[in-house]
């Protein structure tokens, strides 16, 4: 019986120690669950459920469990298993292998066909970007060879591509010139290593804006310069446009107090001269002296008229005139201008030929008729004075491209030309290039100041020895 009580205890005794070190089963609300718990000398490591490694008291008690020995004979609940510390060493030893390998794979060399795709991808992204800009764009060494070029530079040289452009000298290929555009600063950027910006001229009838930028490399040795050109023809043309207004409405002011100062004695000449032509008998010594007094007041009137026409008030288009703006043919004002021109035999011994090129449509401006027959006249008239010898002149309708609401009249003859310097002053009062006692100089001013007031605008080009083109804006009748 003793025997048989201690088989039992013994057996009760290994139960306890099997179920302290191996694995035990406890079944609650259905459920099973596993928990691994192990005791070494001197420690017990626990695994929870987010897989963190915690050390535990190795006597540690709890109210459900008093203790592993005698008394209640409940087991401690892990959701997770249990690692024993040799089983620790091998998972932090594989954890640190996993990110040694995950490290490596970080800082692991990119593969060099990756690299050449992403420099070739960034080398087109860079071109097309340079392609987009609507200045011309080059590079060019000391000599003044292209090394580079965008597609706005290539379409202005007119090659068949792009490549044909790398290689030439800049000054033949842009500005079609043999020798380097004078005031170009490229060479000044080149040795001084500053940026320069500056004005050219002349090139394909345009005005660039040019700016000049060394390019150098790591080293500090020059590679080249980056030429830039904006185009500023009509920002140029319209800051002359704004000068010529400015500079016109100051001699207009002036010449509309000097003209009313001088009319009231003219009057009293031209008056008093008449009375006189009446008194003296035709074939006395001293009618013909009173008829060029009457004669030359009679011009100096005439050119008083000319100053209070260009001096007065010119208010905004359609506002303020003493009679208002109406649509008026312009066919029909040219064919009077070219008929007035004609008649009177002034220049019935000179072969001019006029070669009228408007359309048989109606074209309808707004403006005053007789204003609009006063500036084409004057217009013909100085045509016709240009060609002593005789020539053609044409009169044609262009497009205008850059406002479909306005019509503009060309008037082209093969006259003597002016040159650059009578071209910035044609429009100012008192300035002719016609011999003395031909010309009043108030013809274009005045026409100048019309053409403003009915909202238009003219432009003039010329060549000494070619002739003249004179274009006249309008705006059209709605």
């Amino acid at each position: 019986m003793a025997q048989h009580r201690t088989k039992k205890s013994d057996k009760k005794e290994l139960k306890s120690k099997l179920q302290a070190f191996g694995p035990a089963k406890t079944k609650k609300a259905g459920k099973t669950s596993e928990s691994k718990k192990v005791s070494t000398s001197s420690s017990r490591f626990l695994v929870d459920g987010e897989g963190a490694i915690k050390k535990a008291s190795p006597n540690r008690r709890s109210p459900n469990n008093q203790g592993l020995g005698a008394g209640s004979r409940k087991v401690r609940k892990s959701p997770v298993p249990s690692l024993e510390e040799k089983d620790f060493k091998k998972y932090g030893a594989a954890t640190k292998k996993i990110s040694a390998s995950d490290q490596e794979k970080k800082y692991q060399s990119p593969d060099p066909h990756d690299v050449v795709r992403f420099v070739e991808e960034l080398k087109k992204q860079w071109m097309a970007t340079v392609d987009a800009l609507i200045d011309p764009l080059m590079w060019v060494d000391r000599e003044y060879t292209i090394l580079k070029a965008n597609t706005a530079l290539w379409r202005s040289t007119r090659l068949p591509s792009v490549r044909d452009v790398i290689g030439k000298k800049c000054y033949r290929v842009f500005a079609r010139r043999t020798k380097p555009c004078e005031g170009c600063l490229m060479t000044n950027s080149a040795s001084s290593g500053l940026p320069n910006q500056y004005f050219l001229d002349e090139i394909d009838e345009k005005v660039y804006e040019a700016s000049s930028q060394p390019v150098y490399d790591s080293s500090e040795q020059l590679m080249g310069v980056v030429q830039v050109y904006r185009d500023r023809t009509e920002s140029r043309r319209l800051q002359e446009k704004l000068a010529q207004s400015d500079k016109l409405a100051s001699i207009g002011q002036l010449a509309g107090g000097v003209a009313h100062e001088l009319n009231n004695p003219l009057g009293g000449i031209l008056v008093f001269s008449q009375m006189l032509l009446k008194e003296i008998p035709a074939d006395s010594t001293f009618y013909q002296d009173v008829k060029e007094i009457e004669g030359a007041a009679l011009r100096c009137k005439d050119i008083v008229d000319g100053l209070l026409d260009f001096a007065r008030v010119s208010p905004k288009l359609g506002q303020g005139f003493s009679q208002p703006l109406e649509p008026v043919d312009l066919r029909e004002a040219i064919d009077q201008a070219i008929h007035f021109a004609q008649v009177g035999g002034r220049f019935k011994n000179r072969k001019h030929i006029i070669k009228n090129n408007l359309t048989n449509d109606r074209l309808f401006v707004l403006g005053q008729k007789n204003k609009i027959i006063q500036v084409f006249l004057n217009f013909i008239q100085n045509a016709l004075d240009a060609m002593p010898k005789g020539g053609s002149l044409m009169v044609s309708q262009m497009a205008d491209k850059k406002d479909s609401k306005r019509i503009c009249i060309s008037l082209k003859d093969t006259g003597i030309g002016m040159s650059e310097e009578q071209l910035k002053k044609a429009f100012d009062p008192f300035f002719t290039t016609k011999d003395p006692g031909k010309g009043t100089g108030l013809g274009l001013a005045i026409c100048f100041s019309m053409v403003k007031d009915f909202g238009g605008e003219i432009e003039l080009k010329s060549t000494v020895g070619k002739g003249t083109q004179v274009k006249v804006w309008l705006v059209a009748s709605p």
